[in-house]
């Protein structure tokens, strides 16, 4: 039993997310036919569908003290896993279709949530990332959103139309209030009204740049590394940041002149020497003055000339971590591309953080 069925949220770069909520029992499993399954799917914004499939027969095994299974109430659960996808991105991965639920850890499957019961309620009993520092985190950022822009619709702004606009935890935004004014980044003014400092506004602006959550690519063009790109841009898009590829953008002023915009200010660059393109020397250049971050790959049968042997590797790059990988097991340089990506995204979030 679920209580309510439709919910807003916001994600990670703070749109608003409408969660759907169906539950609904979907009969025999058909790997086991003794065994009934119950299916509970999230809609997220009328376009994205994950479902979550619970295992009737297990669940009364581990919980035969239980007289009346229709009588546990999922609300918790369901509400985490929603929030845990919504917060991390994963809601808009297109590989994510599909959870179970279990009582029991899985060692073998990463598609799944380990769920506990508590006087008759299902609680969420653990993820990758604590969702109630994630929210915290969050909602600062959310609410000198929210107050740089209603602020400058010049709307009066109370407690009470800050959390019906914020559509998030309201312990985590009357924290994120409290800290801000601590900070001088908030004030009340005419007995209780909400507005940004002079220095919440500048802060604002400098945080609220075109540049954040993307990635620029530098690679070759060319047809045959077509396919690493479409990895970086895919593990991109699955930690929810938009990836950038200039030949794939129209460009605002002119192709070099965009490009060497993207290089100096978004937050994180993955640069694919694969073909030794001197374009793409020269943006790596360009980003390595600036001292970006930058994921650096290479094909493995590019790191040397076939007939001589010597090192195809740029003298001045030797320094910087570089992934070599095989061109025909993609699936391993995705694995590892993700990785640096979130690690990456770790640190750009905690040195950004208010």
């Amino acid at each position: 039993m679920i209580q309510g069925n439709t919910f807003l949220y916001r994600d990670n770069q703070l749109n608003k997310v409408e969660v759907k909520i169906k539950e609904y029992e979907s009969g025999i499993n058909s790997q086991d036919p003794t065994s009934t399954r119950k299916l509970i799917t999230l809609n997220f914004n009328d376009k994205k569908e994950v479902s979550l499939i619970l295992d009737i027969s297990s669940l009364q095994k581990a919980a035969h003290q239980i007289e009346d299974l229709d009588a546990l109430d999922f609300t918790n659960a369901i509400t985490q896993i929603a929030k845990y996808l919504i917060l991390t991105g994963k809601y808009q991965n297109e590989d994510l279709n599909q959870f179970n639920l279990s009582l029991k850890p899985s060692t073998t499957s990463k598609n799944q949530f380990q769920i506990r019961i508590q006087n008759k309620k299902v609680f969420l009993a653990s993820t990758d990332i604590d969702i109630e520092i994630y929210e915290n985190k969050l909602a600062r950022r959310l609410v000198l959103y929210l107050l740089y822009k209603l602020n400058s619709e010049g709307k009066t702004v109370t407690d009470e139309v800050l959390h019906k606009e914020a559509h998030f935890s309201p312990f985590a935004i009357e924290n994120a209030t409290h800290a801000l004014m601590s900070d001088g980044i908030v004030e009340k003014i005419n007995l209780g009204d909400l507005v940004l400092t002079l220095k919440g506004q500048r802060l604002y602006e400098e945080k609220s740049s075109l540049y954040q959550n993307k990635v620029f690519i530098i690679a070759a063009c060319d047809e045959k590394y077509k396919d690493a790109l479409e990895v970086y841009k895919r593990v991109v898009r699955k930690v929810g940041w938009e990836p950038i590829f200039q030949e794939h953008q129209e460009p605002q002023k002119s192709i070099h002149a965009d490009i060497f915009d993207y290089i100096s200010n978004v937050p994180l660059i993955i640069a694919d020497l694969s073909g030794h393109k001197p374009n793409c020397y020269i943006e790596l250049g360009y980003a390595m003055a600036l001292n970006k971050r930058i994921i650096l790959t290479l094909r493995k049968s590019e790191c040397e000339d076939s007939e001589t042997k010597k090192s195809k590797i740029a003298f001045d790059t030797i320094t910087l971590r570089y992934t070599f990988y095989d061109e025909n097991d993609l699936h391993e340089l995705e694995e590892i591309i993700y990785e640096r990506i979130t690690n990456s995204i770790a640190m750009i979030e905690k040195a950004q953080e208010i």
